[in-house]
């Protein structure tokens, strides 16, 4: 398709040209060198970008999971940038056709600062992998999948609204209340009480937090310099006892031994989360 694109926005721009009579005062033979000059280099670069790009997916997938790949092609990023790609080098290819005595003016101009915004998209696709295939970047593609995911097989919500408390329940109405759905994902750390009160005092409502869900609990542990391993457990318990090497915790991702009280032992992944923005 995007190939497509390239050829047909080539015939029109010439099309434009011809009918304007619109020309580049440039030498032909030195516009058509340097032009097939660019034509081979994006041909490389694109070469290089899809072996390089599925070398690193594939590398990020023995440390994660073999899912990462499919994840990593179907990112619109990756799409875009790759079509960019094969835009740029079809219409080079199809300019070079269009010089002949006379050097086209639009196609010949788009075509090499084509090839330089190729060049910075390049460098936005790096940032956007090295971010993307991070422990917390791939936890946050998949979440972010399984809500597109449930959204789709339930697509009806609960419409009976829980009963509320006797204490709160004094004075209010019978309308049904209205959820506040939050834009991104995340844990709420904090959040203002005054202000919370405020608003509620302002419209005449009530304010229901969600509960939270999983709590942090104090560990105590001990490090093995010899065998450079460290130990833990739950604070005034034996079991489970969690069991890493003391190198493998620098990582963003390290593999860890659990070890039950009336169980086998059993290999999780620790993945390092990056703290929320304040």
């Amino acid at each position: 398709m995007t190939i497509v694109v390239a050829i047909v926005s080539v015939r029109l721009l010439h099309w434009l040209e011809e009918s304007m009579d619109w020309h580049a005062s440039l030498n032909p033979e030195t516009t058509r060198s340097v032009m097939g000059t660019l034509a081979g280099a994006m041909f490389t670069f694109i070469v290089f970008v899809c072996s390089s790009l599925l070398l690193v997916v594939q590398l990020a997938s023995a440390q994660l999971t073999p899912r990462v790949i499919g994840t990593m092609f179907r990112d619109p990023v990756t799409k875009i940038t790759l079509s960019v790609f094969v835009f740029t080098f079809t219409f080079v290819l199809a300019a070079i056709l269009r010089i002949d005595d006379t050097v086209p003016l639009l196609i010949t101009y788009i075509g090499a600062y084509g090839c330089l915004v190729s060049i910075a998209v390049f460098l936005f696709l790096i940032d956007h992998v090295g971010k993307l295939l991070r422990p917390n970047g791939v936890l946050a593609v998949i979440a972010t999948q399984a809500h597109a995911v449930i959204e789709n097989v339930y697509p009806r919500r609960l419409t009976d609204a829980q009963k509320l408390a006797p204490d709160f329940a004094d004075g209010l109405n019978t309308q049904t209340g209205r959820p506040v759905k939050g834009t991104t994902t995340g844990v709420v750390l904090a959040f203002d009480v005054p202000g919370l009160v405020k608003l509620g005092t302002r419209y005449d409502c009530v304010i229901e937090m969600m509960p939270q869900v999983g709590t942090s609990q104090p560990v105590e542990g001990m490090v093995d310099k010899n065998s450079q391993r460290a130990a833990w457990v739950v604070s005034g318990t034996k079991r489970p006892l969690m069991e890493v090497g003391i190198f493998n915790l620098t990582k963003d991702t390290a593999p860890a031994l659990v070890h039950f009280e009336n169980a086998e032992p059993q290999q999780v992944l620790l993945i390092r989360m990056d703290e929320p923005k304040k």
